[in-house]
């Protein structure tokens, strides 16, 4: 819905899931109903380019985060452009670890392209994003053995997922960062008194 300086509607849409999404979102986990009207999500991130709105919500429990949902609107219009579910399935405690927010994720627009990176099960390497399905998808525990795994999602194409970086010596360590102007997204390594910071550079991607 969109509202002007008077508070006189502009336009207002409602949209059912995309059918692809409501399969994937349609399962039993914890309750008595498995359609996705009976899962909570809650607000992750929500981030305003130009004419394009990307909200990104999440289901999780006190140390189990789950799968992010992903609308792509045209604020001018109201137009849903593309809504989808990115994949994720990680349990850990927090008084366990330094790094209180290793399942949050890192979120970018870059490029047309909103990106996330997020710690994933190795197993999980050859499943997609239309191929997710809740109960297959195997959950990762720990930071170190952990895959970093790229979704990018663009309006005019498919979204993909590339491996990132396989943590072993030093650990990828995923925290909340926001960068939509540099070149470059930026990565923090850690291995216990070490640290180091990774660059991917986006000028030709």
């Amino acid at each position: 819905e969109k509202l002007n300086e008077e508070l006189k509607q502009i336009y207002r849409h409602k949209y059912e899931y995309p059918p692809g999404a409501y399969d994937q979102l349609t399962f039993y986990d914890g309750n008595n109903f498995k359609e996705p009207a009976y899962k909570k999500y809650n607000l992750n991130r929500c981030l305003v380019i130009k004419d394009k709105l990307c909200y990104i919500s999440e289901r999780k429990d006190e140390s189990y985060y789950k799968e992010l949902l992903m609308w792509q609107l045209n604020i001018q219009t109201g137009q849903l452009e593309k809504m989808e579910v990115i994949p994720r399935k990680i349990f850990y405690f927090k008084d366990r670890t330094r790094f209180k927010k290793i399942a949050e994720g890192m979120i970018t627009y870059k490029n047309d392209s909103l990106r996330v990176y997020v710690l994933e099960d190795p197993k999980n390497n050859l499943i997609t994003p239309k191929l997710f399905k809740f109960h297959d998808f195997e959950k990762q525990t720990n930071l170190w053995g952990g895959n970093i795994v790229r979704y990018s999602s663009s309006v005019k194409k498919e979204t993909t997922k590339n491996l990132i970086y396989a943590n072993r010596n030093f650990d990828l360590v995923p925290m909340p960062y926001s960068s939509m102007t540099e070149d470059d997204e930026v990565f923090y390594f850690n291995e216990g008194n070490y640290e180091k910071f990774g660059f991917i550079s986006l000028k030709n991607q």
